[in-house]
């Protein structure tokens, strides 16, 4: 494990999370699998929550009004959660790593354009 850490960690001349290994490829596809997920699960659970509480409108029952509003409530919570994840890993990945290792360029593989890492 900390021959890992440190090959990740000491600068070289052609990075190990370069596009030309293997393992930039793989790193850049799960970095397309986070962003969609980031923007899809929050969207699915936007608009389930709208359905539950469209449905007990129409029912017009106050009880299962009551219900769907409060499992609205909790799936905006989980959607603003899972929105905001991949930012606060970059963050503290950020805030521990220098930027001019592999370690940073694989981050950013992985999560792009969340925050990147400073020259």
């Amino acid at each position: 494990m900390d021959s890992l850490l440190m090959l990740l960690t000491t600068p070289t001349a052609t990075t190990i999370c370069s596009d030309e290994n293997g393992l930039g490829k793989i790193l850049s596809f799960v970095g397309l699998l986070v962003q969609i997920l980031r923007w899809g699960i929050p969207v699915i659970l936007i608009i389930l929550g709208t359905i539950d509480v469209g449905k007990a409108v129409i029912e017009q029952d106050e009880k299962k009004q009551k219900a769907a509003y409060s499992t609205f409530i909790k799936r905006l919570i989980a959607a603003v959660i899972v929105f905001f994840v991949p930012v606060i890993v970059t963050l503290v990945l950020n805030a521990f790593a220098d930027p001019t290792t592999d370690f940073a360029e694989c981050t950013n593989k992985i999560l792009p354009g969340i925050i990147k890492a400073t020259e």
